[in-house]
């Protein structure tokens, strides 16, 4: 492993006519490498070649580099490197990177079909330079799969960042699917890469947009000697399309089958058996025939009743 120490930074120099020399300190003030260094704006990459010295401790800036898989060994030097090991060569990327963060669809996931809606959060610069200060960044939104290949449903642009700047997005969504039933949203930033990238991997942000909520609060008891198990939950008031609950459960690790539906928030299973593990999922429904998904699962146990009686023997 190749240790490096001191922060690579862009030089004032023209990649064909020269180069800074650095002299970077390690941690106890000794001068263990001598590095020369240039900026390449083709490639936008730092190159360096290093006499290596005693090996000096990794400062966390660029620890965090490596980390990250930043610092490489350049490949055309291989060679070089290979006869002369003293010498160490490696480029630093110089790229922008960015991020999404805080990104929420507002106000809510289960719009009507005509309830407006809109995605919006925080887009961050966490590379090392600044993007294409001649473009804004781009940010597109798509139903069902990614940008260029998703239905559109909406786009926006935000100023460059510069290196740790964060802006927030705002993109109202168009309702060119059918948000009755549940389908998935895509936000991508930067989709023509108008700023070249380090990392393009946290470019997207994914959620399930439409459909009904689940039933929320549910809870599950039996009681000891008894088969009943009751359930309980908060009806879904503020949403008029819901028209009732349906009720599933599995039975000992099996499948999750339906037992019943109501119309109110509550359900007493009188079909289950003692000494069981039964497992329970409530969805909500509406006159359409379309379901939610099921509120997390919840387990009972019904326990037939013991009666224990004490043993006397006697002595004849």
């Amino acid at each position: 492993m190749i240790w490096l120490t001191g922060v690579a930074a862009k030089g004032p120099v023209d990649f064909v006519s020269g180069s800074p020399t650095l002299s970077y300190l390690s941690n106890d003030g000794a001068v263990n490498w001598h590095p020369a260094a240039v900026f390449d704006p083709v490639q936008s990459q730092i190159h360096a070649i290093v006499i290596k010295g005693t090996a000096p401790i990794l400062s966390p800036q660029l620890a965090a580099q490596q980390a990250q898989s930043q610092i490489r060994l350049a490949p055309h030097t291989t060679q070089i490197a290979t006869n002369n090991p003293d010498l160490v060569f490696f480029d630093v990327p110089q790229m922008a990177d960015l991020v999404l963060s805080g990104v929420d669809v507002w106000p809510t996931s289960y719009p009507t079909a005509t309830e407006p809606i809109n995605v919006n959060g925080y887009i961050g610069n966490v590379g090392p330079i600044t993007t294409n200060e001649q473009m804004p960044i781009e940010m597109v939104a798509t139903w069902d799969n990614g940008w260029g290949v998703g239905t559109f449903a909406g786009s926006a642009e935000i100023n460059p960042l510069e290196p740790d700047g964060y802006d927030y997005f705002e993109i109202d969504l168009s309702h060119t699917v059918d948000l009755t039933v549940p389908h998935t949203l895509y936000v991508t930033i930067n989709p023509t890469q108008t700023t070249p990238e380090i990392n393009v991997a946290n470019n997207i942000f994914t959620a399930t947009v439409g459909g009904l909520p689940f039933p929320t609060d549910v809870t599950a008891y039996g009681q000891q000697g008894s088969p009943i198990v009751y359930l309980q939950w908060t009806p879904n008031v503020d949403d008029t399309r819901i028209t009732g609950y349906r009720i599933y459960r599995s039975a000992d690790g099996g499948p999750l089958v339906p037992i019943g539906s109501t119309f109110v928030g509550g359900y007493a299973d009188v079909t289950a058996d003692v000494d069981h593990v039964y497992q329970y999922g409530v969805t909500a429904y509406n006159d359409e025939g379309v379901e939610s998904d099921f509120s997390p699962p919840l387990e009972v146990t019904t326990q037939s009743f013991r009666l224990y009686l004490p043993l006397v023997v006697k002595n004849h």
